[in-house]
């Protein structure tokens, strides 16, 4: 169900995390 989810910011943060 991805209708308008803001997906770039989400893969930003799950990287940010994993650079972590």
């Amino acid at each position: 169900m991805i209708t308008r989810l803001p997906f770039e910011k989400i893969r930003l943060a799950y990287t940010y995390l994993n650079s972590q």
